[in-house]
């Protein structure tokens, strides 16, 4: 079975608002990791949830089909354009890879984007549109999400970390993976 993986994990502070003469902030400007496609193959040793979702991929013995991830530090909002640039890279790399058994993505939960309240829920959706029906979707979300009623029609399922300070990242997502290898296999 071919499992895609892939994350856009940003936490939003409202309270951070930069100053009124500030450029707005991009997904890009405070991005600290970005893996494009194959470079995913390489990740799986790391304490991340997408690491945790690459390991869980391969222990289950299904096929990887890498995406894309982008790891930002807190900010405020981002721009709209910015999170449509975004969630159109995930699903321009979702697109060529189908058809897919299923798909794993590592959000914050706490993502929003000017005109946008709901950026983690516009991910899960757009990537649900894609997909259809039929295909599992499944993300893993930080200790401190808001898991939204959009988040719950997209995905189905959606797991959290347990732990702050996060030691179980990968732990969760490797958990996840299991359950998506259980799902996809009947």
């Amino acid at each position: 079975m071919r499992i895609a993986v892939g994350g856009i994990e940003h936490e939003t502070c409202g309270f951070a608002a930069p100053s009124p003469t500030a450029a707005a902030t991009t997904l890009m400007s405070v991005a600290r990791t970005l893996k494009y496609g194959e470079e995913l193959r390489a990740l799986g040793d790391a304490n991340t949830i997408v690491d945790g979702l690459v390991r869980g991929v391969r222990e289950t013995g299904h096929e990887l089909v890498p995406l894309l991830w982008i790891d930002a530090n807190t900010s405020p909002p981002v721009t709209r354009e910015s999170l449509e640039s975004a969630i159109e890279d995930l699903l321009d790399r979702l697109r060529k890879a189908l058809p897919v058994d299923g798909v794993l993505l590592s959000l914050h939960g706490a993502f929003a984007a000017d005109g946008v309240d709901d950026a983690d829920g516009e991910v899960l959706s757009c990537v649900r549109q894609l997909v259809g029906p039929q295909v599992p979707v499944m993300a893993v979300h930080d200790l401190h999400c808001n898991i939204s009623t959009v988040m719950e029609q997209a995905a189905n399922v959606m797991v959290v970390e347990r732990t702050y300070p996060h030691v179980d990242m990968a732990e969760r997502a490797v958990h996840t993976a299991r359950i998506m290898a259980r799902t996809v296999s009947g």
